[in-house]
């Protein structure tokens, strides 16, 4: 089942019901959150790992000044409508950040400026023990990328192959570093993508194209009414030919930093 908060329709009318209507129309089925103090539902949700799922604890450094703690939704303002496995995890972890498949969990490295307190190597262990994963994989975060994760930089295309926002206007620096992460950790790429670099600050994410809802029959996409929209959407029809595109405008949530997959949990 696919979810978004309540918050979306109190923040984001005009999105919201555009969203809805889209949904209704391919019957898609959804439901709400409640309680809920903002729209970035993955990031405050339990992370579902192979058996059972983890809830990790939400308060990421980005967050940490005075102004934004009214936006952190706890475990406690919560009430799920099923009864699911979880574990409690006192881990400072984004659901953004935590992208698993099939015994991987790719994430960046803001994972250890929000953990600071522990090693590198303890929170990898962690990682593995309470996911139950066979490896962990680190790539660096986005230069200046207010949130830092990963659903913004990458997502799972099969177990050796990521799809990667497209670095090319990034530093020097960053590109040798995320290419030589990517090799150190035997992971093909395939390019998509990426407009980000024409925004006017670090926060907003459009032209973002990785952060897309993925389901069984459909892709979700952000588009935002701009040229590369339509070659982004023309990459993901050929990497996933068996599944419906269903192009989603949306600026409204981008200029606050997220998109789709940001706003949205799966169980």
């Amino acid at each position: 089942m696919l979810y978004f908060a309540d918050s979306l329709k109190l923040l984001y009318p005009k999105f919201h019901n555009s969203l809805i209507a889209i949904l209704s129309e391919n019957e898609i089925e959804f439901d709400i959150i409640s309680k809920t103090k903002d729209v970035w539902l993955r990031d405050f949700m339990p992370v579902k790992a192979k058996s059972n799922f983890v809830w990790f604890t939400y308060n990421p450094i980005y967050l940490k000044p005075k102004k934004y703690h009214h936006l952190i939704t706890s475990r406690t303002d919560i009430t799920l409508a099923k009864t699911y496995n979880i574990t409690q995890s006192d881990l400072i972890i984004d659901g953004g950040n935590c992208l698993i498949y099939k015994g991987q969990s790719l994430l960046t490295d803001r994972i250890y400026i929000d953990n600071k307190h522990l090693s590198d190597k303890e929170i990898n262990r962690r990682l593995i023990e309470t996911l139950k994963l066979e490896r962990v994989i680190i790539l660096p975060s986005v230069p200046n990328d207010f949130t830092g994760h990963i659903d913004g930089l990458a997502r799972w295309l099969d177990e050796k192959t990521i799809l990667l926002s497209n670095p090319e206007n990034e530093k020097e620096y960053y590109k040798s570093k995320l290419y030589s992460g990517l090799k150190k950790q035997q992971l093909n790429y395939v390019f998509i993508e990426n407009k980000t670099n024409l925004n006017s600050d670090y926060i907003s994410a459009k032209g973002c194209y990785t952060n897309y809802i993925e389901l069984e029959n459909e892709i979700l996409f952000p588009v935002f009414n701009i040229k590369s929209d339509q070659k982004a959407m023309n990459q993901i029809q050929l990497l996933f030919p068996s599944k419906k595109l269903v192009p989603i405008y949306s600026n409204a949530i981008a200029k606050n930093g997220g998109l789709l997959h940001c706003i949205s949990w799966q169980d």
